[in-house]
């Protein structure tokens, strides 16, 4: 299923399963953002290489696994990933993460992205949305919150970025 929507700023933006040509910029935009230090936990050394991203891409998307990613123009730009808890006892809930290419944040791109994950989580019967975030990662934050995302738990000082430390925020959403 392909999805085009209209960012703020009147970009055509395309939302749909990955293919194997977006690996690259998969790959190296996932290091742009690592380096940014604020917004994933893995270091840029430790960012999926091309093949261990051509093999997610190969999985397909089914009842645990949601993969979607954003292009323009045809070029990958982000994506966002849900992965259904295996626990028996926790099947009703999803986990994600998004992330997008600084260039292409704030302009509701991560909106959309979400709001496709839910439905997906929802066709489900899931009960629960669930991510965590960085407590100097504001847009993400602010995004979360004005999406209905409750903040459920904090633990202080969990990441320590250079010098600093920051704060790792739980949020979750019934669906």
């Amino acid at each position: 299923m392909i999805q085009k929507i209209i960012t703020k700023n009147n970009i055509e933006i395309e939302l749909s399963a990955p293919r194997y040509e977006d690996s690259y910029e998969w790959n190296r935009i996932a290091k742009i953002i690592a380096n940014e230090k604020k917004y994933l936990l893995v270091e840029p050394e430790k960012v999926y290489s091309i093949d261990e991203i051509e093999n997610k891409i190969k999985e397909p998307n089914d009842d645990n696994k949601f993969v979607l990613v954003a292009r323009d123009n045809g070029k990958f730009i982000g994506n966002i990933t849900a992965r259904r808890n295996g626990n028996k006892k926790m099947r009703h809930t999803i986990e994600f993460g998004l992330w997008l290419s600084p260039e292409y944040r704030n302009i509701g791109i991560g909106k959309n992205m979400i709001l496709s994950m839910e439905k997906w989580g929802k066709d489900l019967k899931i009960k629960k949305a669930c991510l965590t975030v960085f407590s100097c990662n504001d847009f993400a934050k602010n995004l979360y919150l004005k999406m209905g995302y409750e903040i459920v738990g904090i633990q202080k000082n969990q990441i320590k970025i250079e010098k600093e430390y920051y704060d790792l925020i739980y949020m979750e959403k019934e669906l």
